[in-house]
């Protein structure tokens, strides 16, 4: 059994399958044959990899050009909404 091999299937039985990680586990100690404590540790393995890795590559931490994207921050749009306010009173 190589040491990928369970945690491929415990992936597959996550996201393809939709299964809850402690069904997960029972399956690999029913398929593998492994004791628990392992197919735990192959389930803790897993999860901590994906929280390093993060949702897309990404850890959670704000990027660095995000400010950069807000809308109603541009001198354009304030000009815009204070013509319409003046606009609006006459």
């Amino acid at each position: 059994m190589d040491e990928g091999e369970p945690s491929q299937l415990y992936k597959t039985l996550l996201l393809e399958q939709e299964q809850n990680p402690s069904q997960a586990v029972k399956i690999l100690i029913a398929y593998y044959q492994m004791s628990e404590e392992e197919a735990n540790l192959v389930s803790r393995r897993y999860h901590a990899r994906k929280a390093i890795k993060g949702i897309n590559g990404h850890n959670g931490k704000q990027l660095n050009n995000s400010h950069k994207s807000n809308r109603r921050s541009t001198k354009v749009d304030q000009k815009r909404f204070t013509l319409a306010r003046l606009r609006r009173r006459t």
